[in-house]
């Protein structure tokens, strides 16, 4: 019984399916472009942008908007509590 308790009390927002694979690709890089990860994951940018908005919510990730050649680019890196996050 206990592991079902605990299976139970996981964190839904670190162990949704694409939020938990965002999580991990950022803990192994510096930063990654918005674009890098939509691709990597293969999801639509919608789909990513609806799980970054409750990542950033939670303090988990951060995400810096910037132009680059007159166009959107969004940078992605983990927090301390994205990467301590269970």
């Amino acid at each position: 019984m206990k592991a079902l308790q605990d299976v139970m009390a996981v964190d839904r927002r670190v162990h949704e399916p694409v939020r938990l694979c965002v999580l991990a690709i950022l803990a192994s890089v510096d930063s990654a472009d918005f674009v890098y990860v939509q691709k990597t994951l293969a999801v639509t940018g919608g789909n990513l942008s609806t799980h970054l908005t409750k990542l950033t919510e939670a303090g988990l990730v951060e995400m810096e908007k910037a132009f680059a050649d007159n166009r959107p680019r969004s940078t992605l890196r983990i927090t301390d509590d994205g990467r301590s996050a269970r």
